[in-house]
């Protein structure tokens, strides 16, 4: 068994969304916790059991991958892996998960996982064919990733990071579906559903950077200003590519492999760091 097979079985790509655990950090001024043993076991924990759950959605799925274009060359479908190699894979990365947070008495974190992996499960199993609804479970997903870090790290999430995170993420939720084949006769609808929650994510945003809670962790807030823009062009740029229908499938995997998408992280990332 290849390591790049099972990698792509993991999706390993798919781990950078679990960077959003150390939002809370970016947003209290807390951002040296990123750098520690800590957020390193958190991390890990967290991303093991998020590839658990893909392994459990590539089996319960295998008959409507097969019919995809390009879910069909995923390593279950075609036949790189077996279905017990995939089991054993999903057992592999609960157990390491669990150990990771038990030995370093981090039991909340074990609680909140299998929590976690239930919730996900029935997405999974039968909440994603739920038209719209899935949408926002699968938004969800998101918040969890930041309460969990909020509350590991022992960090308050604000009401405007939750509410600004919910929407901005409904947008990309909303994206991923429009890219996919066989929502195109709901276009408008999503399309209506991603301004909104869009225009209410940026206005959360700005709204948070001029009142005064920034001048308590920031040296210059102003600086953050460039990078809302950053990230409103991101998004401006990613959702036009999806309706261009240049993005398949996957739009994490399409903005991993994007240098557009590289080239504004770096500025956006330059400029908060002058905001400090």
């Amino acid at each position: 068994m290849r390591v790049n097979i099972i990698f792509e079985q993991l999706r390993i790509s798919h781990w950078i969304k679990n960077f959003l655990i150390f939002l809370p950090m970016l947003f209290s001024g807390n951002i040296e916790i990123i750098f520690t043993f800590k957020a390193i076991i958190l991390f890990l924990s967290f991303s093991f059991v998020a590839s658990s759950v893909y392994c459990l959605n590539d089996i319960y799925d295998q008959a409507e991958d097969k019919k995809n274009f390009y879910k069909k060359k995923r390593p279950l479908v075609s036949k790189k892996l077996q279905i017990y190699d995939v089991i054993a894979l999903i057992v592999i990365c609960l157990i390491t998960s669990f150990a990771l947070l038990y030995f370093n008495n981090y039991l909340f974190g074990i609680y909140f996982l299998i929590f976690y992996f239930i919730l996900t499960s029935c997405y999974t199993i039968f909440l994603k064919k739920l038209f719209l609804l899935d949408v926002f479970v699968l938004t969800s997903f998101y918040i969890l990733r930041i309460y969990y870090g909020g509350i590991l790290f022992d960090i308050d999430v604000t009401i405007s990071l939750y509410l600004f995170s919910y929407s901005f993420f409904l947008g990309l939720s909303i994206l991923k579906r429009i890219s996919n084949e066989g929502y195109n006769q709901h276009l408008r609808l999503f399309k209506s559903i991603f301004f909104v929650s869009l225009l209410v994510s940026f206005t959360v945003l700005i709204l948070y950077i001029f009142s005064d809670k920034p001048s308590l962790i920031y040296n210059n807030k102003n600086f953050l200003f460039p990078c809302v823009l950053i990230l409103l062009i991101w998004v401006i740029q990613l959702y036009i590519d999806v309706i261009n229908k240049l993005v398949k499938i996957d739009p994490v995997n399409y903005c991993i492999k994007s240098k557009k998408s590289w080239f504004l992280l770096a500025n956006m990332i330059f400029f908060y760091y002058l905001s400090y």
